[in-house]
């Protein structure tokens, strides 16, 4: 009597299961980037947006020449022109995008301890105004390339805001522009004839700006 054959299929994992290629590309872009701001948070480093997106369009570009050879990858090719876009916006608005990246919240109480100028290239920067005593005019400028600026002014200090957004929000007091490139400009009551008083210049690439 003959035993039956007995077949053994060979084990395999579905190509469906696996990871697109482009898949993996991006999540070590976003692995690398996610390290980077970490970094900057504990202020290991210095990063701005002029070393972090060509960074990462050589990894698109990279990725791009090896997958060549695997087949066509629309994604990527995607995502590196929109990389391509921004390092250009990088290159040609170097104020805007000029900074860190993360959160940054400062306090003032001092005239001494007040900047002319606060910069983030992506992240939020809040200032805290409330406790400082003015004793004489002052005029600070805010940037920030992708995120929010957001001020808190003295109660007893008249105030001047000129505030602009690629795209975005802009809320002061009680008023409002949003949409693509808004612009406000808001000067408080008192202002004119007052001796002391603050005046906001403030610029955000894509985000938010409020001033309360």
């Amino acid at each position: 009597m003959t035993d039956p054959e007995i077949h053994v299929e060979p084990t395999t994992t579905p190509e469906s299961h696996l990871p697109s290629y482009g898949t993996v590309v991006t999540g070590i872009i976003l692995v690398v980037l996610g390290v980077l701001w970490l970094l900057d948070a504990a202020d290991v480093l210095s990063i701005s947006l002029g070393m972090v997106f060509p960074l990462a369009l050589a990894v698109v570009g990279l990725a791009l020449m090896v997958g060549s050879f695997r087949g066509h990858h629309p994604g990527l090719v995607t995502l590196g022109v929109f990389l391509t876009i921004l390092t250009l916006m990088v290159s040609f608005l170097p104020g805007t995008f000029r900074g860190g990246i993360g959160d940054r919240e400062v306090r003032v109480t001092e005239m001494s301890q007040l900047e002319d100028s606060y910069g983030m290239a992506l992240g939020k920067i809040t200032l805290d105004l409330t406790d400082l005593e003015m004793t004489e005019s002052a005029e600070v400028q805010l940037s920030v390339g992708a995120g929010e600026v957001q001020v808190r002014v003295p109660d007893d200090v008249p105030f001047r805001v000129v505030g602009s957004v690629g795209a975005g929000e802009i809320i002061v007091a009680d008023e409002t522009a949003q949409g693509i490139t808004p612009r406000l400009e808001y000067t408080g009551p008192g202002y004119e004839d007052a001796s002391t008083t603050l005046t906001l210049n403030i610029d955000v690439g894509a985000g938010k700006i409020e001033v309360r």
